[in-house]
């Protein structure tokens, strides 16, 4: 079933939150592919508190700083709520825009809420290269189950141990990632653009696999 994350008739295709699924979201600059993100994750922690499952999310925000996606977010809040639209820019007092009494009124109603979702997340707001954000992502998880290990031979022929699963303490809840932007992580030494791009989908790769 997964976790609910506000969309509709799409779900046919995507199925909610999962685990275990990598998406990876493109368009162009101004297409609201954050605004999008931040939505549906909106959506999977109300559905993960109101379900009771334990939820962790690592959120890289390499482009929007802690204010500006608070504004974002409030906004978001005060849609789903009470179905009016208050723009970030306006929650930011940005130019002239002031809010407006009832505004204020809406702001802090849902404060409390804002807060507590984000304090159910591991926030990053300096950019991070792939094999920063890898170790982060197994120091993490390791202590959270079990690894399950097999003896092999080396070509010397030493008797070694390999991880082939993990199995968690607790298989109902969810560990999430999202990066955003992933052309925004720090740079490995010596790498391109692609190289960095390539070596953080195959860590992501990797901890969707043995994680789940």
């Amino acid at each position: 079933q997964g976790l609910d994350n506000g969309l509709g008739r799409i779900n046919k295709y995507i199925f909610n939150v999962q685990r275990s699924c990598y998406t990876l979201i493109g368009g162009l600059s101004g297409s609201a592919k954050t605004t999008l993100v931040d939505f549906m994750l909106i959506n999977a922690l109300q559905d993960a508190e109101a379900k009771n499952i334990p939820i962790n999310v690592f959120y890289y925000s390499f482009e929007i700083n802690e204010s500006r996606k608070k504004a974002m977010w409030m906004s978001a809040l005060i849609y789903n709520k009470y179905n009016i639209i208050v723009k970030p820019e306006t929650i930011s007092g940005f130019g002239d825009l002031r809010l407006t009494s009832r505004e204020l009124e809406l702001i802090d109603d849902l404060t409390p809420e804002l807060d507590r979702l984000f304090n159910k997340i591991f926030w990053r707001w300096e950019s991070m290269n792939p094999t920063g954000c890898y170790k982060e992502w197994w120091q993490f998880m390791e202590p959270r189950g079990t690894f399950l290990k097999e003896d092999y031979s080396d070509e010397f022929g030493h008797t070694k141990q390999r991880i082939i699963n993990f199995l968690p303490s607790n298989p109902e809840e969810y560990n999430l990632i999202v990066m955003d932007h992933i052309a925004l992580a720090k740079g490995e030494r010596g790498f391109t653009l692609k190289d960095n791009l390539d070596k953080l989908s195959e860590y992501v790769v990797k901890v969707r696999n043995l994680f789940g």
